[in-house]
């Protein structure tokens, strides 16, 4: 359902990739893919898992309030089971559209605010408005999604925003 909201080619950026899952994905399908992530960690078995697929795809130590790359430099931007464990959402909502040239994707999952989460969520999304507001695009779409069938995912409801830039 992701790849579905890109285009057919172009420049992706995946802030937040953590393993590399869909930044792999992306790059199989022909994209030409950088993914970013706080973890050092996590882009280390990225960087493996992508050398073992073949792939050509550029990773990036940052945060999603602070994206190390000029304005306008990917075609699409992605933010997957991200958004909400920033500390500054309106901060990252401004740098993924600063960085961005036709579509930003944007899946969250769907949650209530609770005091004590074991999970580290510091943003939570009751509702796709929010999401809407977030990014105050024109031209957007968030739809509620259920990510059941997600095998070593998130699996639960989400929101997912496509905005666009064109």
């Amino acid at each position: 359902m992701i790849l579905a909201a890109f285009g057919k080619s172009g420049s992706v950026i995946e802030v937040g990739c953590g393993m590399g899952t869909l930044a792999i994905r992306l790059a199989q399908a022909g994209f030409q893919v950088t993914g970013l992530d706080v973890s050092d960690v996590a882009l280390q078995y990225a960087r493996q898992r992508g050398r073992e697929a073949g792939l050509q795809i550029k990773w990036q130590e940052g945060f999603a309030e602070n994206i190390p790359f000029a304005d306008k430099t990917f075609d699409y931007i992605t933010c997957c089971h991200t958004l909400e464990h920033v500390k500054d959402l309106p901060r990252a909502a401004a740098e993924l559209k600063r960085v961005a040239r036709k579509k930003l994707v944007v899946l969250v999952p769907k949650q209530k605010f609770r005091v004590y989460m074991d999970n580290y969520h510091t943003q939570f999304f009751e509702k796709p408005e929010q999401l809407v507001e977030a990014f105050g695009l024109t031209r957007h779409q968030c739809q509620e999604i259920d990510c059941l069938d997600h095998k070593n995912e998130f699996q639960g409801q989400a929101f997912l925003y496509v905005g666009e830039f064109l």
